[in-house]
């Protein structure tokens, strides 16, 4: 299907780094893939994935303007939002039944990391090599508890985790602290690694996550 499309460029910056599918593609066109250096699948960086883009693309002076706008909206966000400071985040999905957690080299903690908070050590104390997410069996489910626990369906609405009674038990869903993106543009973006997924999770999801942590 992609060599249907006879394309002069493939862009396969975020993705699982399979070297036999880098192969496959390179047989049918020049392509790009994740910038040296990236260890886990998908583990692309909004930032790394516009700076390899541009000098692709042969726009490396827009990039790099992407780039430093976006780093100072997060800035911003980071002044604005004091109360992330040394709080400790668990992100969590539910798909096909299986409760997956986030840890460090995935986008949606390292967004959280980036504004002052920490991925949980109960989570992140999972983590193996190469992996971006770690499965949770329901007996392990309070791992996602944190000063902000943020989920997201994959596949289902959004009420696989707000009337999953495991989940609702958690002190921090208990306490109202648990964030729950429903809206699928909104996970999405905030799942992107992209300039434009970093920028609408910043003005639409940081609110979301703000608005429990402060008083």
């Amino acid at each position: 299907s992609v060599a249907a499309l006879a394309p002069d460029l493939i862009l396969w910056t975020r993705s699982t780094n399979d070297k036999a599918v880098y192969d496959d593609l390179s047989d049918i066109a020049p392509t790009v893939a994740a910038p040296p250096g990236t260890d886990v699948a998908y583990g692309t960086t909004w930032d790394g994935q516009t700076e390899i883009v541009a000098q692709a693309l042969g726009k490396v002076d827009e990039g790099t303007k992407l780039v430093d706008d976006t780093q100072a909206l997060i800035d911003d966000t980071i002044a604005a939002n004091p109360e992330f400071a040394d709080k400790t985040v668990a992100v969590g999905t539910l798909y096909s039944g299986q409760i997956g957690a986030y840890v460090r080299g995935d986008t949606r903690v390292d967004f959280l990391e980036s504004l002052g908070m920490t991925n949980t050590p109960a989570i992140q104390n999972l983590a193996e090599p190469g992996a971006f997410s770690i499965e949770l069996s329901e007996e392990n489910v309070a791992a996602l508890d944190a000063d902000l626990t943020v989920m997201f369906p994959i596949g289902t609405g959004p009420e696989v985790i707000t009337e999953n009674p495991s989940i609702q038990g958690l002190p921090s869903a208990r306490d109202g602290r648990l964030v729950v993106l429903g809206d699928l543009d909104l996970s999405n973006a905030f799942s992107a690694a992209s300039v434009a997924g970093t920028r609408y999770a910043l003005e639409n999801a940081v609110p979301l996550f703000a608005a429990p942590l402060k008083g």
